[in-house]
């Protein structure tokens, strides 16, 4: 049977891209547990090991694919965190770009449209020039780099920038979830708490749904165990339309008032002030 590793395997895109692989893969999943949810999933327990430490990680990639979803993904925490974000995002996904090219091993790696920065046109395509505006895109700018580096001519790589993912999914009874900023504004509206919107409000975010991601990353891994091309392929993954943060907003609080709840949109200032 094929067999996967899954880097990230605790985490909300991880635990269910896993669900859905044991059912026709053998898999590995892989989680240092920073911000873990679960620690099995279907009586597997997720192994505890760290992207940092290559020499153990290398023991345990012993697979057809990787995907490589740890990160330290959370744009506040990048900033406040620089130099375990760095480790993690930076140097750890070489650590796994350099084991796939010992190995030959093809990778699937989680980038982010965070890597083009403020987006002032559309449609954005995978040869979008990068300009990331938070250290989060740095970080994942400088991971798609090494991977494109060393998987040139030694192993396939699809790296899949992903767009924002929100929704929920659940494992065993437990609600997998992250505070992006759809679950944020919902959780907040049916407290009818304030919606704050960051200033001016006029910053258009593309989303897509964790479930619809997990798909995506499963045609991924089909796809790339027979891929030729020795090379990284890039592509973007999002949804249809990207509204602004305030029309978000404002989206939800109609929705959520015709069910009786009373939030209301409020513009707060904005922390990130090279965002607009």
């Amino acid at each position: 049977m094929v067999k996967i590793g899954i880097t990230g395997a605790a985490g909300f895109i991880g635990s269910k891209l896993c669900s859905e692989l044991q059912k026709d893969y053998e898999i590995v999943p892989i989680d240092n547990f920073y911000r873990s949810q679960i620690n099995k999933i279907h009586g597997m327990e997720i192994i505890r090991a760290d992207i940092r430490d290559r020499k153990v990680i290398s023991e345990l990639l012993d697979v057809d694919v990787v995907v490589h979803l740890a990160a330290v993904s959370r744009v506040g925490e990048c900033e406040k965190n620089k130099d375990v974000s760095f480790d993690i995002n930076v140097a750890g996904t070489q650590n796994i770009a350099f084991i796939c090219y010992q190995k030959k091993i093809p990778l699937i790696f989680a980038s982010s449209m965070a890597v083009f920065g403020n987006i002032t046109c559309t449609p954005v395509d995978e040869g979008f020039p990068r300009d990331p505006v938070t250290f989060y895109g740095l970080t994942k700018v400088l991971g798609e780099k090494s991977i494109a580096a060393l998987s040139r001519g030694n192993f396939p790589s699809y790296i899949i920038i992903k767009s924002n993912v929100y929704g929920d999914h659940e494992i065993h009874g437990t609600v997998i979830k992250k505070e992006t900023v759809v679950n944020t504004f919902l959780n907040k509206a049916v407290k009818n708490e304030d919606l704050p919107v960051h200033e001016p409000g006029t910053q258009s975010k593309n989303f897509i749904h964790v479930k619809d991601a997990v798909q995506a990353y499963k045609c991924a891994v089909k796809k790339i165990i027979t891929e030729p091309k020795k090379d990284a392929t890039f592509f973007c993954l999002g949804g249809r339309e990207s509204p602004t943060i305030l029309e978000l907003a404002t989206l939800i609080q109609n929705i959520t008032r015709k069910r009786g709840y009373t939030p209301s949109v409020v513009l707060v200032e904005n922390p990130r002030k090279n965002e607009y």
